[in-house]
């Protein structure tokens, strides 16, 4: 089950979520594999409940076999393309490496999940094709051995990655440059960004009223 890129791509992955998480809620993470991600993050997120989950019931059964620290829960069963989840709600989806490794229908699946359960922001970790750029020769020969193995698999277009997202009403708002050809990539749903967006227009006039009595104060 030890995945030795899951092992070196942790760290990188710890700095750049370090400062976009929550500071509480639920986060979670889909394909987590032996949870060394889950493992190595969660800790320092304490108050933020850690829910990791997979299609695969042998990492399932791994991660109900080892300890887990307090804010980390049992793996659970879940297939992002079934209609109906077994979670009801989360603040953040969390997944590494899995879109390339999955169906062509899984981005989609897993933004309409998201929205289904309320999730605010999406961050998705992998190697993406990205129009206009150059792809690493070492990407290119990942994506011919991956489609090879099943022609299902392959590195996705980060254009397409986007437009599944949209038909949630997520849109990306950050794409990270990572070792070894990666990406890490930030997604929000627009409906968060739309309710900031109000909070900061409803509280603009009070601070426009405030600056006007001030004015009115300094002429009187």
């Amino acid at each position: 089950m030890f995945s030795p890129a899951a092992d070196r791509n942790k760290e990188p992955i710890g700095e750049v979520l370090k400062d976009r998480l929550p500071k509480s809620g639920v986060l979670l993470e889909i394909a987590c594999g032996a949870l060394q991600h889950a493992s190595h993050l969660a800790p320092r997120h304490p108050d933020l409940i850690w829910q990791p989950s997979d299609i695969n019931s042998e990492a399932i059964a791994h991660g109900r076999a080892i300890p887990l620290t307090g804010n980390i829960r049992e793996p659970i069963y879940l297939d992002v393309l079934d209609d109906s989840w077994p979670i009801t709600s989360a603040n953040v989806i969390y997944s590494a490496n899995l879109m390339h490794i999955s169906p062509p229908g899984v981005p989609s699946a897993l933004f309409r999940g998201a929205q289904k359960i309320g999730v605010s922001d999406v961050f998705i970790y992998g190697p993406f094709i990205v129009t206009g750029h150059p792809t690493a020769e070492g990407n290119v020969r990942f994506d011919a051995d991956l489609r090879n193995r099943n022609p299902d698999w392959g590195i996705r277009e980060l254009s397409k990655i986007e437009a599944a997202a949209a038909l949630s009403d997520f849109r990306m708002i950050d794409s990270v440059t990572m070792p070894a050809n990666n990406l890490f990539l930030h997604f929000t749903c627009v409906a968060s960004i739309s309710q900031s967006t109000v909070s900061v227009e409803t509280k603009q006039p009070e601070n426009n009223r405030k600056t006007t009595e001030n004015k009115k104060g300094a002429r009187s």
